[in-house]
């Protein structure tokens, strides 16, 4: 995991426990609690319970930091591809906007004279939200997708500008034989990813 412990040193029994539940079953809690001092105050852990605790882990756990691993990757390039709003994402954008057309007036005002409620950023927040949506894909909306599968298909790809991009990128990609990982910090976009991957017969 890359997740360290979060709470206490407790959740590192845990682990322990996890990986060698005969060195360490559930009558050991206890006595370990009591070794790290872990009493009212766990959320608390000094530096010296810390070093102990490192060192109970050596032999049992390999930690690879991100500076070690970095010596056997190639350099990282970052290139920004601007994607241009296709007609359909357009159309939604402009209708979010002329929705909350009201909030966004009554924040400008605000703006110069007092500081918005919580309710108003939360309605803004929200707003923020649906539009990133949209510049991902339309068919993140409920009730945007098309019925007909031939029609699904070609709005799949036409109906986003990212998509038209990542379509383009993965043909001259592919062609190179090179591997292809696609983040998003959308679940449901990845959902759409892997219909635009099969209908292009990407594996």
């Amino acid at each position: 995991t890359g997740t360290p412990l979060q709470n206490n040193l407790h959740e590192l029994w845990a682990i322990l426990n996890f990986l060698h539940p005969a060195i360490f079953p559930p009558s050991t809690a206890k006595s370990f609690d009591k070794a790290f001092n872990l009493g009212a105050s766990a959320a608390q852990v000094d530096n010296v319970q810390l070093t102990a605790a490192s060192a109970l882990l050596r032999p049992l756990m390999l930690r690879r930091t991100k500076s070690e691993v970095e010596k056997g990757m190639p350099p990282k390039l970052e290139t920004s591809i601007s994607c241009p709003l296709s007609e359909m994402q357009l159309f939604w954008y402009k209708r979010l906007l002329l929705r909350e057309s009201a909030l966004l007036k009554q924040l400008e005002e605000e703006h110069s004279d007092q500081a918005a409620t919580g309710t108003d950023w939360k309605k803004l927040s929200s707003l923020l939200m649906q539009l990133r949506k949209c510049c991902n894909h339309p068919f993140l909306f409920p009730g945007v997708e098309p019925s007909a599968e031939e029609a699904y298909e070609e709005q799949l790809v036409d109906g986003s500008g990212k998509f038209q991009v990542l379509t383009r990128l993965l043909a001259k990609l592919f062609a190179k034989d090179h591997r292809v990982v696609l983040f998003s910090q959308f679940t449901s976009t990845l959902d759409l990813l892997e219909d635009l991957l099969s209908l292009k017969g990407y594996k």
